[in-house]
């Protein structure tokens, strides 16, 4: 086998890029074979990256994100006290354990970004809010899943301008309109729902003893208030089993 990236200049810059798992390039002499792949097919498995031969070959030479590496690597030992000492990682249903822990790393990696990091108190130091009954506030998304959910629906920017008549959804009238954008609009209705079940879901299960959730909403979307366009909304009955509200804007700096 020969390793294509020395590990000591690997973890110098995993240092600089404050990467927290980083692989050295190791493959049989001669053959294909490596320990990593650069792309996944749709089920989660084997499929072939573009540049996979020419890296592979040692034709071209650098630092890479990969979806799947195997055999040696190196993990951050603060990484491995912190969060992956919470749970095991080499385990996820039927994978291999290198497949498991690159799937497991990988949503780690999405939740560091974009999950609070006060989130994990609801549960351990219950630091839910009750400001009145039935309402329950808490931390929920980071500043940049905030920041840059608003980016993609300004930069889709076709807002439903707040009317009555709405042909996005179903009997075509809205009783009580917003200036709005549907999750659908702009393909991100899965990773929605994905994101109740997975985050939503069990605060509910805290909050609510005894009620459980399948996760599922048929309205997902994000509404814009403006002194232009909408200034407020009429107190209304949403007619749903419980109602997700997050600002999105930091109080004081967009709004009041």
């Amino acid at each position: 086998m020969r390793a294509a990236t020395p590990v000591p200049a690997s973890g110098c810059e995993c240092g600089r890029r404050r990467q927290q798992i980083i692989a050295p390039l190791v493959t049989r002499h001669g053959k294909l074979w490596s320990n990593f792949w650069g792309a996944l097919s749709p089920d989660g498995y084997f499929a072939r990256y573009e540049d996979y031969v020419d890296i592979v070959q040692g034709n071209r030479v650098g630092i890479w994100n990969v979806p799947y590496m195997a055999n040696v690597y190196l993990i951050k030992g603060k990484t491995l006290r912190s969060e992956m000492n919470e749970r095991n990682y080499f385990v996820r249903d039927k994978l291999d354990p290198d497949m498991a822990l690159c799937r497991n790393a990988r949503e780690m990696d999405w939740k560091e970004k974009y999950i609070n990091h006060d989130y994990s108190k609801i549960f351990t130091e219950n630091i839910v809010e009750q400001p009145c009954p039935d309402v329950f506030w808490f931390p929920i998304f980071s500043e940049k899943a905030c920041d840059e959910l608003v980016e993609e629906m300004e930069h889709y920017g076709q807002w439903s301008g707040g009317k009555h008549h709405d042909s996005r959804i179903s009997g075509g009238y809205e009783n009580v309109p917003t200036d709005d954008i549907h999750m659908k609009q702009i393909d991100l209705e899965n990773v929605w729902l994905h994101f109740i079940r997975e985050f939503i879901a069990p605060v509910t299960l805290k909050v609510f003893a005894g009620y459980y959730t399948k996760g599922f909403a048929l309205l997902n979307f994000v509404v814009k208030y403006s002194p232009d366009r909408q200034r407020s909304l009429r107190p209304h009955h949403d007619a749903s089993t419980f109602t997700i509200n997050i600002a999105l804007n930091n109080v004081g700096e967009i709004f009041r």
